[in-house]
């Protein structure tokens, strides 16, 4: 189970023939209006390359390291893109926040993201 890719927007649309639009990309931070706060949306799509089936989860900690947000998926052998898709994140704090996928019961790959008060 290799993890090839992750892209993270604020949201993802599919149409009809199931391509995908994402929508205000976060490249390593966002803003948030205030604390504590939520995000109404977060989208994690992840490129899986794997010879067997096998499930994944995506998991949002905050800065002090408490669970915020999951969601799971099965994943197909062979190529397969999956969006993990969240709904109404708590943002506690500003800082620094861990997004782990997880391939079956082990972490595969981390991705830091910064989150700061708007200016």
């Amino acid at each position: 189970m290799n993890v090839r890719e992750v892209v993270l927007a604020e949201n993802v649309l599919a149409d009809p023939e199931g391509r995908l639009s994402f929508y205000s990309l976060i490249l390593d931070r966002l803003a948030a209006p205030a604390f504590p706060g939520r995000l109404r949306r977060l989208a994690a799509l992840v490129r899986w390359e794997s010879p067997v089936p096998f499930r994944a989860r995506a998991a949002l900690f905050g800065p002090d390291g408490a669970p915020l947000a999951e969601a799971g998926g099965e994943i197909p052998a062979g190529p397969f893109a999956w969006v993990a898709l969240f709904r109404d994140v708590p943002l506690p704090a500003p800082g620094l926040y861990r997004l782990v996928i997880y391939a079956g019961g082990d972490p595969v790959k981390e991705i830091p993201i910064r989150v700061e008060e708007a200016s």
